[in-house]
């Protein structure tokens, strides 16, 4: 199995500071994944513009509604003491072959030095079918939920991490087949920030299967 990403190929980046008042008030880079050439199979060509939909969504979000918060904090801010804000959308492919692609891409917004915040996506494609698996496509029934989630726990016991005193019911509450990707060495599952402990940029990562494809 090819791992990597030697042929998916970056659509572009944009980044652009907005100023109002003659204050940078925000600043936005974004990452666009998966270019379209012409040799690409159809399913490619649809996941592409997926993806394309996606992102260009959230720079029109932060052109427009995102800017114009950031200004009205601006107006309410005391002379000097306004901060500015920043906004990502960044992507990593993890994994790759003729039959997969796997990928999450991560959403940061900094509305000043106290308010910080990330999100994970993830998906992975079958490329021939052009639609995004779930865990029990990858898996299949090698892991029963409940087996999962206790060697989800099990795992999360052993790393280093203030975890809620709750951490264990949290795993149950949270989980979602959704959040997953694979890579060279295995099938990841990850929760998001402030699910099962309180740092808002610390994404909950576990390693659950060794891949056999």
């Amino acid at each position: 199995m090819e791992s990597g990403s030697k042929r998916v190929r970056a659509r572009g980046t944009f980044k652009k500071d907005f100023f109002y008042k003659d204050a940078l008030v925000l600043s936005v880079h974004i990452d666009y994944p998966f270019a379209e050439p012409a040799s690409r199979s159809a399913g490619y060509k649809r996941i592409a513009r997926f993806y394309w939909s996606v992102f260009s969504s959230f720079r029109k979000y932060c052109q427009v509604r995102l800017l114009a918060q950031a200004k009205k904090c601006f107006d309410r801010s005391e002379k000097g003491e306004f901060e500015s804000w920043f906004a990502a959308l960044t992507y990593t492919v993890t994994y790759e072959s003729d039959t997969l692609v796997s990928l999450y891409y991560e959403r940061r917004e900094h509305r000043g030095a106290n308010c910080r915040s990330l999100t994970r996506y993830s998906d992975t494609w079958s490329l021939p079918m052009a639609r995004p698996l779930e865990l029990k496509d990858i898996l299949g029934g090698k892991l029963r939920r409940k087996e999962l989630l206790s060697f989800i726990a099990e795992r999360l016991k052993e790393q280093r991490g203030s975890f809620y005193p709750d951490y264990k019911k949290r795993i149950r509450t949270y989980f979602s087949p959704r959040r997953f990707y694979i890579t060279a060495r295995g099938t990841v599952v990850f929760y998001q920030p402030m699910m099962l402990q309180n740092d808002p940029e610390t994404v909950c990562e576990v390693e659950v299967m060794m891949n056999n494809e």
